[in-house]
Order: C-alpha cells, then sequence, then structure tokens
C-alpha cells in the first residue's frame, strides 16, 4: 500500500529542509497539516505540489543566474573598450601638447 501521508520529518527530508522549515510552512499556509489523524501529517499530493513548486524555483533561479552571468561578461566586455578608448584619447591629447 502506498503511504498517502508524510511526517514532518518526511516532509523536511523530501524537501531539503528543516523541520524548523516545515513548521513555519504549516503556519504560513504553504503546507496544510491533516486533521484527524495521529500526529503531524501531511498530504501526500499536496507535499509532491510543494516539491515541484521548489524544483521550478530552482530552475527559474538557474535561468536567473545564467543571464546574470551572461549580462556581467557583456559589461566587462563594453569596460574594457571603453577603458581602450580613453587609454587613445589621452596618448592622443599628449601627442597634440
Amino acid at each position: 500500500m502506498v503511504c498517502r501521508t508524510f511526517s514532518r520529518n518526511e516532509v523536511a527530508e523530501l524537501l531539503g529542509v528543516s523541520v524548523g522549515t516545515v513548521i513555519n510552512m504549516e503556519q504560513e499556509g504553504t503546507l496544510k497539516r491533516l486533521k484527524g489523524v495521529p500526529g503531524v501529517k501531511f498530504n501526500r499530493r499536496d507535499v509532491y505540489a510543494v516539491l515541484n513548486e521548489k524544483e521550478d524555483d530552482l530552475v527559474q533561479m538557474k535561468r536567473l543566474i545564467d543571464t546574470q552571468q551572461k549580462t556581467i561578461i557583456r559589461l566587462r566586455l563594453i569596460i574594457q573598450g571603453m577603458a581602450e578608448s580613453c587609454r587613445s584619447a589621452v596618448v592622443k591629447a599628449e601627442e597634440y601638447k
């Protein structure tokens, strides 16, 4: 039989977070505690929904970091070009003296 509920510890392990974070998620309403069952249990579907959300957030974060790194490279190239232009201008200005 497939387990249809998870304990706080199991949720924490699945999500890769601390039990305290699971408690915070419960208090914030991100995870709803099941009523009428012994102990603190969470519905499997709810936990997997949070897990999928977390994975989506990680994918989005990786995309943002990749975009940021590409932007940094472009900006460095622009700055290098500007620095070279400034050096050339200084050399030309000194030639006219």
